[in-house]
């Protein structure tokens, strides 16, 4: 039994030296009180100043637990055997009753719980005394008699305790700055160790200005925060190192030269954007060899010029107050840790903590500066040191540590039950309804869920951080949550805008061609250009890169390429001998930022001798919201010039029909959310219909965009509408595709630039017209009888007729059919009347009297006494209002 015993401590030790499992010491436990057939093992560990730090109890039926408080550690009677161990370091008996006279707590204790015999010894490392064991009933006590068995349990157990302990601070502290997160020297020098230096590699040397060691500490560790945080959105999370009180080194292993100068490019922007005055210098080499340290120190004397010249020319911003705007003299008392001191403190505590994972919370005043505005300093000074005062209790209550990070920000970590969601979320409302602000004012919260013993105190609050800015300047929301996925792709997007620049400069972006037809032949009439892009190899549209460029402000860049490419494209097809037909291009409201784009056309159509109206233009809806004024005189210009305007997605902003009227554009498209809905949704067809016939009302062509199925085109073509675009029709194809059809005589129409309607409003139905032709209620406010009837060619219907019309002739609502062949139950010679008094009114402001006789489905024959009145014509389609008088 002794030699098994023997290997198994000797198995023990020797995994000492191949693995960083921290569980290790749970499963020697486990083995130890099975090959003893013992009733317990209990473990205490304490701190450097003697006090109870964590705990773990084995038994044969639960296994290994953790010790959570030194009050649970009191149910087990560990709180007692400290100082009883400490003068004998080793103790063993078979007879608890020997030590009665000795020492009867540790006597009464045992014999409660019903213990025989006993061996307990304190914990050693390199000298210090940092805790005990206690193994009870173990059934052979012979085999402690024997000192190198005992001394290599001790070993093993101390060793594997010590060994957690010593990774954990490492992963903390050990290759992590504590006040940026990044990586530190350490950390650096343990990347270079490690890399491949056959490939290549990039240096990037970034200096934050304008701070000393004099400045104040919070502002300077905040800006070194968000220096960072840029740093890390840019290169990634692994490539970023704090080397210098303010100074970082990025080391770039993933991209080619090109890619390198790009993300630089970006990062430096970034800097710019974010008011952060940082230096740059960089070194790049195909072949890194040996040269490493030549590299990084080019790399710093770079930046350390440029930082020379920034603060020679002026370019080195410093106020000299902090705190929004406090200077020293006129700054709130906080008193709580700060900076750097707290989160160093935050370390230490977190080291403490086994049982328990830590959340991190961030604090923040909701419009803390218009508060300073609305109630002056002194007030924001009481409103920070109430909330510092709060902070303090809350950290308190819940056996945390709270910290004043900087202006109106301040942070919580606390100690939450291990994988418990629920828990964590209980605990965060009891933090949130802690806190009391004046109306409209209230804090806002950012939380970091436990992520393990490798996230360092301030990498947590910069989570946290991160997710209360997503929450910043709302009124609905007072808390958020970080999510890595969604802030992973928050560098991916930032990532993309370095990807989509690089591919403008390479040439990988083209236009794709989507025709627009007429709907009732289905001939082509024009097209529209769609960006894409040769993403490494593949074709990508762009739900892919859009957002990301309209955000960084590329889509410029990218629009301006397909005007150009386009015009190129149609000027070829001329000296080819192949008819054009007019093809749209898209202008977003981004670009009315960056260029006239009135004259950004008009020059390039006059560029490639082209007609102005083989170009549509189509201004996203958005750009409404923008100036207004400066988009109704690029509109006005563009179509003196002879373009088309087309206003992009109507329906999916704030755009009205006066709106429309007031641009004076010549067409609309309409939005696809509400096509999506057609066939499901009874109102989503009538907002179709009714913006069908509102813009056919002041004069407008309608293309309706995304048309995916035939019931879509069919409902279409009963709504009125005559042109559309989706891939029911034609899927967007490359240029050559395209060009294939325009050579087909056979599938072209009419250019859809020569299909200007005809808009001949007679009556000043205002109310009716602005609320919707085809609407219900507007329909049934007219006095009397009243029905919309619908004349294409021959072919007269009713379309739409208010509850009087229908009791008055007996035709149901509801019943298609008979609103469709209603002209039949007129009497004979009655219907020719009818339809002359539809000629008549197209002459006449006044609308035109009409008798005629109607046979109702009863068998009843009655006289009808009204007025037609001409609402609009648009091509072989006139609409009229019938009110019937008697």
């Amino acid at each position: 039994m002794r030699n098994a015993l023997e290997m198994l401590i000797s198995q023990a030790a020797k995994a000492l030296t191949r693995t960083r499992d921290e569980r290790m010491i749970e499963g020697f436990l486990s083995e130890l009180g099975e090959f003893l057939h013992c009733r317990s093992i209990a473990v205490s560990c304490d701190d450097d100043a003697g006090r109870y730090r964590y705990g773990l109890y084995w038994n044969h039926d639960e296994g290994v637990n953790a010790v959570t408080s030194y009050a649970e550690a009191s149910k087990h009677g560990l709180d007692i055997w400290q100082q009883f161990l400490e003068t004998k370091g080793v103790f063993v008996t078979d007879d608890v009753d020997s030590i009665a006279d000795e020492d009867p707590a540790v006597y009464h204790v045992l014999k409660q719980a019903g213990v025989q015999s006993v061996v307990g010894f304190t914990l050693d490392f390199m000298g210090a005394n940092f805790g005990f064991v206690i193994i009870a009933d173990p059934q052979n006590l012979n085999l402690f008699e024997d000192d190198l068995v005992l001394a290599g349990i001790r070993f093993v157990i101390a060793s594997l305790i010590c060994g957690n302990d010593m990774r954990r601070q490492l992963d903390q502290q050990g290759y992590t700055d504590e006040v940026s997160g990044a990586g530190n020297k350490m950390g650096l020098r343990h990347r270079i160790e490690r890399m491949d230096r056959s490939g290549s590699v990039g240096f990037v040397c970034c200096g934050v200005c304008g701070m000393d060691d004099t400045g104040h500490r919070v502002h300077m560790e905040q800006t070194l925060i968000h220096a960072e945080s840029v740093l890390q959105s840019v290169f990634g999370n692994d490539a970023v190192f704090r080397i210098d009180s303010t100074d970082f080194l990025v080391l770039d292993t993933d991209d080619d030269r090109t890619a390198f100068g790009a993300e630089l490019d970006f990062a430096i922007r970034l800097m710019q954007e974010r008011g952060i005055d940082a230096a740059f210098g960089s070194r790049f080499a195909e072949e890194c060899g040996e040269s490493l340290n030549e590299l990084i120190d080019a790399a710093v004397r770079d930046m350390r010029q440029e930082k020379e010249r920034m603060l020679q020319q002026g370019r080195i911003h410093d106020d000299g107050s902090d705190d929004e705007g406090r200077t020293q003299d006129h700054r709130a008392t906080i008193l709580l840790p700060q900076g750097e001191d707290f989160f160093r403190g935050a370390e230490q505590w977190i080291s403490t903590i086994f049982d328990h994972d830590v959340a991190a919370i961030a604090v923040d005043i909701n419009f803390f500066r218009l508060y300073n505005d609305i109630f002056g300093w002194q007030s924001g000074n009481d409103l920070l040191e109430k909330t510092a005062a709060t902070v303090d209790e809350v950290a308190r209550r819940f056996q945390g540590v709270g910290g004043y990070v900087g202006n109106d920000d301040f942070c919580l970590l606390l100690p939450v039950p291990i994988g418990s969601d629920a828990a964590l979320v209980q605990i965060v409302d009891q933090v949130v309804d802690a806190f009391d602000c004046p109306d409209g004012f209230a804090h806002i919260f950012g939380v970091c869920r436990p992520t393990g013993f490798c996230s360092s105190a301030i990498a947590m609050y910069d989570h946290a951080a991160a997710a209360m800015a997503q929450i910043k300047g709302s009124y609905a929301k007072r808390c958020g949550f970080y999510d890595a996925e969604r802030f992973q792709g928050i560098k991916e997007a930032k990532m993309l805008q370095v990807e989509a620049k690089h591919g403008l400069q390479n040439g990988e972006f083209l236009f794709y061609l989507q025709p627009k037809v007429n709907e009732g032949t289905g001939l082509i009439v024009g097209a529209e250009a769609l960006a894409r892009w040769n993403r490494n190899g593949r074709i990508v549209g762009p739900d892919v890169f859009i957002g990301e460029m309209e955000h960084s402000g590329l889509v410029y860049s990218l629009d301006r390429f397909i005007w150009e490419e386009v015009c190129k494209w149609q000027r070829n097809l001329i000296d080819r001998g192949i008819a054009p037909l007019p093809v749209s291009v898209n202008v977003s409201r981004v670009d009315f930022y960056f260029a006239d784009v009135a004259q950004e056309l008009i020059g390039l159509v006059e560029k490639y001798g082209i007609d102005p109206s083989l170009i549509n233009v189509e201004i996203t809806e958005t750009a409404l919201s923008e100036n207004l004024d400066d988009l109704r005189d690029v509109i006005v210009r563009l179509r003196e010039h002879g373009f088309f305007v087309f206003l992009d997605d109507f329906g999916s902003g704030s755009s009205s029909l006066s709106m429309l009227h007031a641009l004076d554009i010549d067409g609309i498209k309409t939005d696809i959310h509400f096509l999506n809905q057609m066939g499901q949704d009874d109102r989503a067809s009538s907002i179709v219909e009714s913006v069908i016939s509102m813009a056919h009302m002041i004069g407008l062509v309608v293309v309706a965009e995304g048309v995916e199925r035939q019931v879509q085109r069919d409902t279409l073509l009963s709504m009125g509408d005559t042109y559309a675009q989706g891939n029911y029709f034609y899927e967007p194809m490359p240029a050559e595709a395209y060009e294939r059809l325009l050579c087909d005589p056979t599938k072209l129409g009419v250019p859809l630039h020569a299909k200007k309607p005809l808009f001949r409003c007679k009556l000043h139905f205002r109310d009716m017209v602005y609320e919707g032709i085809l609407n219900d209620t507007v329909l049934d406010s007219i006095v009397g009888a009243a029905a919309v009837y619908r004349e294409e060619g021959d072919v007269i219907s009713i379309v739409q007729m208010n509850k009087a019309f229908s009791d008055l002739t007996g035709i149901d609502a509801d019943d298609r059919k008979a609103m469709e062949k209603f002209i039949r139950l007129y009497c004979q010679g009655d219907a020719a009347v009818l339809r002359k008094a539809f000629r008549e009114a197209d002459h006449s402001l006044e609308g035109r009297p009409v008798k005629a006789r109607f046979h109702r489905s009863d068998g009843n024959t009655i006289k009808l006494e009204g007025r037609i009145f001409l609402l609009y014509t648009f091509e072989k389609r006139r609409l009229y209002l019938s009110t019937v008088n008697s």
